[in-house]
């Protein structure tokens, strides 16, 4: 039986058929996450790795060189990029599109083993990094406070930040900027020299002090108990104590040759949020997320957070990619929408027969919610790449 005869002989048939296809496309549509961008991976690996205390010059020799060697041999390399600075090189590599990145970074995961053994011995273990529109914060906040600036850092790291990990949805949250507690110790270079002391050898024993320990197990009756010895540091008076050295048959204390503060981190980094010193938080959303729901779920649960904050600590939003994503979406809705009608308008205008071009009228939004059931199928995005590509097919229509 032909399609047309099955479709005037059996039209319940083929109504039923055309519900069906609308309630999945519906439901699809419904359940489909939002976002500014579909996800894409750049065909690139970026290879970090961590030289303290290393001038630019070694950085290049010691540590970019032998990893480029050995990179170089990678399958699919188009192209390797690499940067020394002071105690940092970069080396990165970029991949043809078709490339598998999983795949590559698994190459370049074995070929390291083999660099590792190259590198300086105070140098790092080289990190692997992918760059994914995913990673792209959703919000970014501002943080400002007066009397509290200086515990600011720990503040919004226990109160906000940790909080917010737990909301569904967030991939990770960062802040940068803000006073970061530092415990420093300053030797007296006259008062090591007098004791006979190595600074390496001390601050080896300084580390080697500050470490909680398994003692074994006690068991009793038929409960078995795990034993450990507490042995970190909880103040600067318990480092002070720590024995570094012996002289003349007399242990010498910490605070004998050195000077302990409590202080904080060099700030290499100075953010101000309206005119007023603060830190930036930065909120990323999990892969596959929706950006909007979770963006609104994070600025109420940031609402409530920030009621329990002391009242000189003010928190505002610098930017928001919901807002954006909304706007962007709205308008390519109203192109489709408005391209759908015009489109119907010049078939008319060329049938001139009404029939002819209901029924063309009927096709074209069937064809739109039925394709929103295949981006549910395939784990894709209500983005503005698709809703342009909607666009062009009701104009190809």
């Amino acid at each position: 039986m032909k399609l047309p005869n099955f479709a005037v002989n059996r039209f319940v048939t083929v109504i039923m058929i055309f519900l069906g296809i609308l309630v999945l496309g519906l439901v699809s549509l419904v359940s489909l996450p939002i976002d500014l961008l579909p996800e894409i991976e750049i065909p690139a690996i970026s290879i970090i790795t961590i030289y303290p205390g290393a001038a630019a010059e070694d950085v290049e020799s010691k540590v970019t060189k032998n990893i480029e060697d050995v990179i170089s041999t990678v399958n699919n390399l188009d192209e390797l990029k690499s940067m020394s600075r002071e105690n940092m090189s970069v080396v990165t590599a970029l991949f043809d599109f078709e490339t598998d990145l999983d795949e590559a970074s698994n190459d370049i995961r074995d070929l390291l083993e083999l660099a590792k053994r190259e590198l300086p011995d105070d140098a790092d273990d080289p990190i692997l990094f992918k760059l994914n529109t995913s990673m792209f914060p959703i919000l970014v906040f501002g943080v400002t406070a007066d009397e509290n600036y200086d515990g600011l850092y720990h503040l919004i790291d226990d109160r906000i930040a940790d909080p917010l990990k737990r909301v569904p949805g967030v991939g990770a949250v960062q802040f940068l900027g803000g006073k970061e507690r530092q415990i420093r110790v300053e030797f007296d270079p006259a008062r090591v020299e007098a004791y006979n002391l190595n600074p390496s050898a001390m601050l080896a024993t300084i580390a080697l002090e500050n470490l909680d320990l398994p003692a074994g197990t006690i068991k009793m009756n038929n409960t078995e108990y795990i034993v450990r010895v507490p042995g970190e540091f909880t103040n600067p008076e318990q480092i002070e104590q720590v024995v570094v050295g012996v002289h003349e048959g007399c242990p010498v204390h910490l605070k004998d040759v050195a000077t302990v503060k409590d202080s904080f981190k060099e700030q290499t980094l100075d953010i101000r949020t309206n005119s007023e010193n603060g830190l930036i938080l930065l909120v990323q959303k999990q892969s596959g997320a929706n950006n909007v729901e979770v963006a609104n779920l994070v600025k109420n649960e940031v609402k409530r957070l920030s009621s329990r904050l002391p009242d000189d600590v003010v928190i505002s939003e610098i930017f928001d990619t919901s807002v954006f994503t909304k706007r962007s979406l709205n308008n390519m809705t109203q192109a489709v929408v408005f391209g759908g009608i015009i489109v119907i308008l010049v078939i008319l205008g060329f049938l001139r027969h009404i029939r002819a071009s209901l029924i063309i009228a009927l096709t074209i939004p069937f064809s739109l919610i039925i394709a929103f059931f295949f981006f549910s199928l395939f784990d894709y995005t209500i983005n503005m790449v698709s809703l342009m590509s909607l666009a062009i097919a009701v104009g190809i229509v």
